[in-house]
């Protein structure tokens, strides 16, 4: 299970691990209110979209399970990704990840980097970027109120630690983003080393591009106001 937040990496983490481990079943944010990934968990669960985001809302730990028992039947693992805010900490999923599954816990060292991601991705509308022509945002600008900075700066803060202290003793693994974010062999020897396997011998490629291209200096019109903010926390 991968744990962690919106514009860290999640989808460039589960790309690079489904070319280490093309066999298992790999869905994304299954758990979240509006659902995701429907093809997959059709054809594997023949389940529609709504009872899977009736699951999703209602019974998230009745959904894994069902994945899980489903891949397993083909003998395959399951990896599915959750976001901190997806279900609430008291939903039991949570608890069962911790007793049952191998969990990575995906945090990117500057929350401001990811709040920066989190604008400019719902200015455009556009969250993923697989290289093809015309498809990388216009460049964009955006002011950042210093208040708001800080409160999502704690926010990301509170949600590490929490998760951090939750997992404790569990089959645990934290990767941080801007150690592998430049090399998908990176990323791919982090993930094997995790399960105990080598590497792909080949190099591993992936069609996901990254979005952000400029600095944060040139996003951000007041940059000035919040350049302190921007450094790593974690």
């Amino acid at each position: 299970m991968l744990v962690s937040t919106a514009r860290s990496g999640t989808n460039y983490l589960l790309a690079v691990y489904q070319k280490c481990f093309p066999d298992e079943f790999v869905v994304k944010e299954i758990f979240r209110r509006d659902g995701d990934s429907f093809q997959q968990l059709e054809k594997l669960l023949r389940i529609n979209n709504d009872e899977a985001i009736r699951m999703a809302r209602y019974d998230a730990l009745g959904l894994w399970q069902k994945v899980k028992v489903a891949a397993a039947r083909g003998n395959r693992r399951a990896a599915a990704k959750i976001f901190y805010y997806h279900q609430q900490s008291s939903d039991p999923i949570w608890s069962h990840f911790k007793s049952n599954d191998q969990v990575i816990h995906l945090i990117r060292r500057n929350p401001f980097d990811v709040l920066v991601s989190l604008k400019v991705a719902t200015l455009t509308n556009k969250w993923m970027d697989f290289g093809e022509k015309n498809s990388r945002p216009k460049d964009v600008g955006l002011s950042l109120d210093r208040s708001e900075v800080l409160s999502f700066i704690q926010e990301q803060h509170d949600y590490v630690e929490a998760k951090r202290e939750f997992f404790r003793g569990a089959d645990y693994h934290e990767v941080f983003y801007e150690d592998v974010k430049d090399s998908e062999n990176t990323l791919a020897a982090t993930l094997c080393a995790m399960r105990g396997v080598d590497a792909p011998s080949a190099p591993v490629k992936i069609g996901l591009k990254k979005q952000k291209v400029r600095s944060n200096a040139e996003i951000v019109l007041n940059y000035d106001a919040v350049a302190d903010l921007d450094r790593q926390y974690f």
